[in-house]
C-alpha cells in the first residue's frame, strides 16, 4: 500500500489534478490525468502497476484547528513501507508552461517545499521533480480552472526547451540532492550553455558562480556570490523571484563548501520606472530553514553593494569582499562598532584604517592594491560617529592599539569629554579601548600607523 497525498488548495495541483473536488466529495475517482501524470511519476520512482494506491487530499489548517484558505506548497508526497521501514518521496511540480516565466518556472515555488522536506523526520526520504509541460487546446484560458481540465491535450516534451536559466536552475537542484524525475524530455535547442549536463550538480561555488555570472546583463544589479578558499558571502537581492533564488543558491553553496557560508540580503535598486517596488526581506520561515542548514544571515537589508570583482584595474575597493573579511576577524553573530558597541545595523559601517583612495596611488600592482583594500586587518566596524572621527583623525590609535583622543585644537575641551562619554572602555587598565591582542596583528599596526601618520604628521 502506498499514500499519495494532494495538498487540497494548491493553484496548480488543482487546476491539473482537480484536487478540491476530490477532497470534497471523498471520491478519488474525481482526480483528472492519474494516467498522464501520476503514473509516470510511480513510475519512476519504482513502484509496479500492481501496487495499491490509496488517495488522500488534506487541507492545510490553522492552529485554532479552522482550515486555512492559504494555497499549500506545490508538491505531493508518497509514503510507502520497504523492507519493514517507511518512507517518502515529495514530488514538486514545475510550472506548467515553462517558456511563459523565466525563473519562475521552478525557483519560485520550490523554497516552501524544500523546507517542508528538510524538516521532515522520516529517515528515507528523496525530492523529486516532475517537469510539468502542458500542451492546451488553441484559445484555451489558461487561468480558467473550470475549463483547464478538459482542455488540456496532453502532457509532454513539445514546449521543455531548456534555456540557459532553467540549465542552471535544474543544476541548483541537482546539486541540493533534487532529482528531475522526466529529465530525458528536456529539448535541448535553446540552451546556450556549451550543452552543459543540467542533471550534474555544482562541484564548487567557483563554478556555480562562474555559470551563474554569464547569464548576467551589464546593467542589471544582481544577487552575487564572493567566496575564497574558507568562506562564501552572498549578496542575494529579496524582491520576487530573486528572494527566492538566493535561497537555493545559499543552500546549495553550503552542500559543497566546507567553509562558512554568510547571506546578505540587498535591497532591489534595479528598479523600473512604472514599478513601485518595497524592499522586503527574507521571510522568517526561509531565514529559519538557512539558519538549520548552517548558513550565517543577517537580517537587515542593505543598499546594493556593487560587485567589484569584475574590475581588473583601477580602483581597488571591493567592499563585498571586505566586510565578509571584516566579519571573519571580529565574529559574525552581528556587526557592532568596536568603540561603542553599537548593533543598529543601519548606522555600522565597514571603516578601512588606511584608505583606498590613497591606497590606489600606490606604485605598486593592482593585486596588491586590492590585497590592502580588502585586508580585515585593515578595517574595523564603527558606528557613523566614531567612522568620521577616525576619518578625521580627532581619534586614532597609537603603537600599542590604545585609542587617542586628538591633543591638538581640533576639538574643545567639552567636545573631548564627549568623545570619551561616547566611548566604551574595554580594558580598566586604561580606562579606554585598547585593540585586543590576539586582533592587533603584525599588519593592522602597521595599517594604523599609517592612520596615524596621516591624521597625525606631527607624531612622525
Amino acid at each position: 500500500m502506498i499514500t499519495v497525498k494532494f495538498p487540497k488548495r494548491n493553484r496548480l495541483l488543482q487546476k491539473v489534478f482537480n484536487t478540491i473536488q476530490v477532497h470534497e466529495n471523498h471520491d478519488d475517482s474525481l482526480l483528472t490525468h492519474k494516467e498522464d501524470v501520476l503514473d509516470v511519476i510511480l513510475a519512476n520512482l519504482g513502484f509496479t502497476s500492481n501496487e495499491e494506491i490509496e488517495i488522500e487530499v488534506s487541507p492545510k489548517y490553522n492552529q485554532d484547528g479552522r482550515e486555512s484558505k492559504e494555497q499549500n506548497g506545490q508538491f505531493i508526497t508518497i509514503k510507502y513501507f520497504k523492507g519493514g521501514e517507511p518512507g517518502i518521496h515529495y514530488v514538486f511540480f514545475s510550472y506548467e508552461f515553462p517558456q511563459e516565466t523565466r525563473n519562475g518556472y521552478i525557483i519560485a515555488k520550490l523554497p516552501i517545499s524544500y523546507r517542508t522536506f528538510y524538516n521532515d523526520n522520516h529517515k528515507n526520504k528523496s525530492f523529486n521533480i516532475f517537469l510539468l509541460c502542458v500542451t492546451p487546446n488553441e484559445g484555451m484560458d489558461k487561468n480558467d480552472e473550470t475549463v483547464y481540465q478538459d482542455s488540456v491535450t496532453s502532457f509532454s516534451q513539445v514546449s521543455h526547451a531548456v534555456n540557459d536559466y532553467q540549465t542552471f536552475a535544474y543544476k541548483i537542484c541537482r546539486t541540493l540532492n533534487i532529482n528531475i524525475i522526466n529529465y530525458n524530455q528536456l529539448d535541448w535547442s535553446l540552451n546556450r550553455a556549451n550543452e552543459v549536463d543540467a542533471q550534474t550538480p555544482f562541484r564548487s561555488v567557483k563554478k556555480m558562480k562562474d555559470f551563474r555570472n554569464k547569464m548576467v546583463r551589464l546593467n542589471n544589479k544582481s544577487s552575487y556570490i564572493i567566496e575564497n578558499a574558507e568562506d562564501t558571502i552572498l549578496y542575494g537581492k529579496t524582491f520576487g523571484n530573486n528572494g527566492f533564488e538566493i535561497i537555493l543558491m545559499a543552500a546549495a553553496a553550503k552542500a559543497i563548501t566546507k567553509g562558512k557560508v554568510y547571506l546578505w540580503q540587498i535591497k532591489d535598486t534595479n528598479r523600473l520606472k512604472t514599478e513601485d517596488r518595497d524592499a522586503k526581506p527574507i521571510t522568517t520561515e526561509n531565514l529559519e530553514l538557512l539558519r538549520k542548514i548552517g548558513i550565517e544571515c543577517f537580517d537587515e537589508l542593505r543598499d546594493y553593494t556593487p560587485n567589484e570583482e569584475a574590475l581588473k584595474d583601477g580602483d581597488a575597493r571591493s567592499q563585498a569582499e571586505f566586510m565578509k573579511n571584516l566579519m571573519t576577524k571580529y565574529g559574525s553573530d552581528e556587526k557592532k562598532c568596536y568603540l561603542c558597541n553599537c548593533n543598529i545595523q543601519k548606522m555600522i559601517i565597514a571603516s578601512h584604517i588606511h584608505r583606498v583612495c590613497d591606497i590606489n596611488k600606490e606604485n605598486i600592482p593592482f593585486e596588491q592594491k586590492r590585497a590592502k583594500a580588502i585586508s580585515g586587518d585593515n578595517g574595523l566596524w564603527l558606528c557613523a560617529n566614531h567612522d568620521k572621527l577616525f576619518e578625521y583623525g580627532l581619534i586614532y590609535f597609537d603603537e600599542n592599539g590604545l585609542m587617542q583622543v586628538s591633543n591638538m585644537n581640533d576639538l574643545t575641551d567639552e567636545q573631548k569629554i564627549y568623545v570619551s562619554s561616547i566611548t566604551m572602555a574595554n580594558n580598566s587598565d586604561h580606562h579606554s579601548v585598547v585593540i585586543e591582542e590576539n586582533l592587533l596583528t603584525e599588519k593592522m599596526k602597521e595599517y594604523l600607523s599609517i592612520h596615524r601618520h596621516r591624521t597625525h604628521p606631527e607624531l612622525n
